[in-house]
């Protein structure tokens, strides 16, 4: 298997991000899911930061029983618009009566990475759907009550988890894309843009450089041409949505920038020596 695709993050660097996580749910009593929309939650070497547990509800009963497409609408998409207009945490209660603290995750103000979820409670005197699998039941009324106090302090502390880990992020790509400053810009514009038109032009605008400069820039830092380090970028968000996601494999090439699912299908297959429907088969979180 290509390292491309491997949860293997680097020591000391990438993989303190997953074991901060493991040790808060061990401290809390409470499960934590970290939903990646940008496909930016890997090293630049390649390197999968949180495996594909971390990024599935699936790994909590209440949201394994009866999971459906709901599940994946409210957490995935409704959430990911209400996070793209607040910079706070909250709680959300979703469709199956289960509240959660979501926490968006955020670099500045205008990009959001993806959505921090944490806990599983209920609200005293809810009461489940109808609809849902009998054995839901039991599993939801064995939920802790939520307390409105204790959530306000767990979600300050929370905050301050994914302020860090936004924080090691940063450092993380800085130290690991390149020693020059401008080996950064180039790997933060071509992930910033990944899913619009990119060519050697609007890189080399951005950089205020010659096409010829830009192209020296990239060989130097990353020993290769744009469309090559594009490939890879696409395809590495690509592997992140067919985890943590059911969308198609045609809506997925489109949002990572490929004309057609065709051409995605055989630069997926390429680089990851596997097409992407037998990819997800192998890997998908959400079974």
């Amino acid at each position: 298997m290509s390292q491309i695709m491997d949860y293997q993050p680097m020591k000391l660097n990438a993989a303190i991000l997953e074991e901060s996580i493991a040790a808060v749910e061990r401290h809390l009593g409470i499960r934590i899911t970290v939903v990646d929309n940008q496909g930016s939650f890997h090293t630049p070497a390649g390197n999968v930061l949180f495996p594909p547990d971390r990024q599935s509800h699936r790994k909590n009963q209440v949201c394994n029983l009866g999971f459906n497409n709901q599940c994946i609408e409210h957490c995935r998409h409704a959430m990911k618009e209400k996070c793209t207009g607040i910079t706070d945490g909250f709680a959300e209660d979703c469709w199956k009566g289960v509240t959660e603290i979501v926490i968006p995750i955020r670099r500045g103000e205008e990009q959001l990475l993806g959505m921090f979820y944490a806990g599983s409670w209920r609200r005293k005197g809810s009461v489940p759907p109808k609809g849902l699998p009998r054995s839901f039941i039991p599993a939801f009324y064995e939920l802790p009550i939520w307390n409105e106090c204790n959530g306000k302090r767990l979600k300050t502390l929370l905050e301050l988890l994914v302020d860090g880990i936004v924080r090691r992020l940063d450092g993380l790509e800085y130290s690991t894309t390149s020693n020059s400053t401008r080996g950064y810009r180039i790997s933060t514009f071509v992930r910033r843009h990944l899913s619009e038109p990119l060519g050697i032009d609007e890189l080399s605008a951005h950089l205020g450089l010659s096409r010829s400069s830009t192209s020296r820039l990239l060989q130097e830092n990353f020993h290769c041409g744009l469309i090559k380090l594009l490939h890879e970028e696409r395809i590495r968000r690509a592997q992140t949505l067919l985890i943590g996601t059911t969308e198609t494999v045609a809506n997925i090439a489109a949002k990572v920038g490929f004309r057609d699912k065709y051409h995605f299908s055989k630069v997926f297959r390429k680089i990851s020596g596997m097409p992407p429907g037998l990819f997800r088969r192998q890997t998908f979180s959400i079974k």
